[in-house]
């Protein structure tokens, strides 16, 4: 692990992959009024998303911190914000975000975490995000099915079946391990098993389980926040097209969907979907500065924090 480098032709053509389909949206809905409408929102509805994604990402820090108490190294709640936002920045910029995890894991060794230790933290991480989403999206899921059809019914229709594939995961895993062997070999076996060595003897420990409840208490808190940042943009730019309720359960179908996408953060599915999902199509003068907000305050604001802390830690990185 000491010697762990990230290439920077890697980096290099993310970013540039990630610029070219960002731009390319944006120009295919970009329009006059909506230009007017973004620069003319008031600072109120600005200061008021700033924090509810403040909130996000301190329940979602608070969430990681906890979970590494039920392992010998504890991670405090700055140094849990700085690694999940370089994930978030590694995930912007390559394809299939591949690049996170091991970055992430290499910022937690040198900050004294050992390499099983930090891999399982964002392993069970990573399952307790999940988890959270399911709670919330379900209910929801099964309320609007009714509402959604043609393209919004193709991207609800995905986001259930990658659902569906990543809870069979977690099932097979725990109950059944001997049978995802025959799907899932190599290296990503060997840091599924880490999970559930981990997520069990968590389980069984009374103090640990306790950590375990209140970690997967803080996901749902950050998740109704993020799920409340879209409601906050549709009244920022004067969209008025749903409820609070329904934002952050269209927030968890948009979340389901972009799980695994071949593009740097998902980007260009991320904002068809969302525009979809949210609004009902990719015309409009209100597209443009609903999708910008919400893209920048659930994602694009902690990457790019997360592109700061990467840059500092650079020279450690990149080779």
């Amino acid at each position: 692990m000491e010697n762990f480098k990230l290439n920077k032709r890697i980096i290099a053509g993310g970013v540039f992959l990630l610029i070219i389909i960002t731009v390319g949206f944006f120009y295919l809905t970009l329009s006059k009024k909506g230009v007017y409408i973004l620069f003319h929102i008031k600072l109120w509805y600005l200061f008021l998303l700033f924090i509810f994604w403040f909130f996000y990402a301190l329940f979602d820090s608070i969430k990681f911190s906890l979970l590494s108490y039920i392992g010998e190294h504890k991670i405090s709640i700055k140094t849990a914000f700085e690694t999940i936002a370089i994930g978030i920045f590694l995930a912007a910029i390559t394809p299939f975000q591949l690049s996170g995890l091991p970055v992430q894991i290499y910022y937690l060794y040198r900050r004294g975490v050992k390499v099983g230790e930090g891999t399982s933290y964002l392993l069970l991480r990573g399952m307790v995000t999940f988890t959270g989403i399911l709670v919330l999206a379900l209910p929801y899921a099964y309320i609007l099915k009714s509402t959604f059809e043609g393209v919004m019914k193709g991207i609800f229709l995905y986001a259930i079946f990658i659902i569906s594939i990543i809870t069979l995961l977690y099932l097979l895993l725990f109950f059944a391990p001997s049978l995802l062997r025959r799907f899932i070999k190599g290296k990503s076996y060997e840091e599924l098993t880490i999970l559930r060595k981990v997520f069990l003897d968590a389980v069984k420990d009374k103090e640990k389980r306790r950590y375990l409840f209140y970690a997967f208490l803080s996901t749902i808190i950050s998740l109704i926040f993020l799920g409340s940042i879209p409601y906050v943009a549709q009244i920022a730019t004067q969209l008025h097209k749903f409820t609070l309720l329904r934002s952050i359960g269209y927030e968890m179908i948009v979340l389901s969907s972009l799980f695994f996408t071949p593009t740097p953060g998902g980007s260009g599915i991320a904002e068809t979907s969302a525009s979809y999902i949210f609004i009902g199509n990719i015309k409009g003068d209100y597209i443009f500065p609903f999708v910008v907000l919400w893209r920048f305050f659930t994602f694009y604001i902690t990457g790019i924090i997360g592109g700061f802390i990467f840059i500092k830690e650079g020279k450690n990185l990149l080779k």
